[in-house]
């Protein structure tokens, strides 16, 4: 049961490449002409909600607050939540594959602890 949760847990972090390489096709597909407008609409309105499940429940909580606070300008902070999102994507993104990367040319990895300098 532990394998399991742990398994689910950290599917979480492959929700960014994914989300990655969708954004990519999405953006490929339109400038090569095989993504009609409509069709690009409706892509889109599927990735929001399945989003707005997860990963954007962050910036509809902070909508919530502000509609709900009244507090109107604090709605100046939803483009640098947006942008602490993509910093996020391309991060974890990156890890991943430095780590697939690693994996596959067998690499070795080494741990290195932090040294203290308190004395004990």
């Amino acid at each position: 049961r532990e394998k399991i949760d742990g398994t689910l847990l950290l599917g979480v972090y492959v929700m960014a490449p994914l989300l990655l390489v969708a954004w990519v096709i999405l953006v490929t597909l339109y400038y090569l002409g095989q993504l009609v407008f409509a069709d690009a609409v409706l892509t889109m309105l599927f990735v929001f909600t399945y989003g707005s499940l997860g990963n954007f429940g962050a910036f509809f909580e902070l909508s919530a607050g502000i509609h709900l606070d009244r507090q109107r300008g604090n709605a100046r902070l939803l483009p640098f939540m947006l942008l602490g999102f993509m910093v996020s994507v391309v991060a974890v993104s990156g890890s991943l594959f430095s780590g697939l990367r690693d994996a596959l040319s067998k690499r070795e990895l080494s741990w290195h602890r932090t040294e203290r300098f308190r004395k004990p």
